[in-house]
């Protein structure tokens, strides 16, 4: 796949490598779309990466703002996974794996596929992976969807229509898992970092308490009780909302 790299005046094509019995992705650079091409850059995933060590293949790559995307199948390690970097120079660059913090398609049948920017407006909502988060069934990821979702956070949802209620994974209840789940999905639809702008609105906008205070209150509070593996994630949004309340 061939993508312009405007910044630095070249092309890039992200190629599958299987010299000496390797099979990992590198990026070859060009002046033109149409060669010649060099390919003797570093290796961004696959065997000799600091990615993925399991063999690789399918590369797609594309540019979102700052930062350089690339996707990948790791059909060694039975997944498929993005790596992102924010140098200027993504050919000389630190790659990071953000699999993690991303929605991949998953399955035996998913392999390979080629990736491009488009804008959410011109594809099918209920097919973006993101829409199972749209609670209000308003084509939508927004504070109408975190209040229904907090509403019943820590809930047993086996009465009700459960992936209405914010049971995002399945399992019958809408617990912590589930809150991360809302927040990927939220920042995906709204950008990086938009969850917690959201909730940070929630405490700066109303100076005195008003029920969305006392509902963001209530639930960093459920959260304290779950246990410690979740608590420094609490604490640490619990400062935030006391530090914007002394503004």
């Amino acid at each position: 796949m061939v993508a312009q790299d405007v910044a630095n005046d070249r092309y890039l094509m992200a190629i599958k490598d299987e010299q000496g019995g390797q099979k990992n992705i590198r990026l070859a650079t060009s002046a033109s779309a149409l060669g010649p091409w060099s390919t003797s850059d570093s290796i961004v995933v696959g065997p000799g990466s600091g990615i993925e060590e399991n063999a690789t293949e399918g590369p797609s790559l594309l540019k979102i703002d700052d930062t350089w995307f690339l996707y990948y199948d790791a059909y060694g390690a039975g997944y498929l996974g993005v790596a992102t970097t924010n140098d200027s120079d993504p050919t000389n660059a630190t790659w990071e794996n953000v699999t993690a913090q991303s929605t991949m398609p998953v399955g035996p049948n998913a392999h390979h596929g080629t990736v491009f920017a488009a804008p959410i407006d011109a594809i099918a909502f209920d097919i973006l992976p993101f829409s199972r988060s749209d609670l209000s069934g308003d084509e939508l990821i927004n504070l109408d969807d975190w209040l229904k979702f907090s509403q019943y956070h820590l809930s047993d949802l086996s009465e009700l229509d459960a992936p209405l209620y914010g049971d995002l994974d399945g399992d019958g209840d809408n617990d912590f898992t589930d809150f991360r789940t809302f927040q990927k999905d939220y920042d995906a639809y709204n950008g990086n970092g938009s969850f917690q702008l959201m909730l940070s609105s929630l405490a700066v906008a109303v100076p005195e308490p008003s029920n969305a205070v006392f509902l963001t209150l209530g639930y960093l509070w459920c959260f304290a009780r779950r246990g410690r593996r979740s608590r420094p994630s609490v604490r640490s949004l619990h400062r935030q909302f006391k530090s914007n309340r002394n503004v």
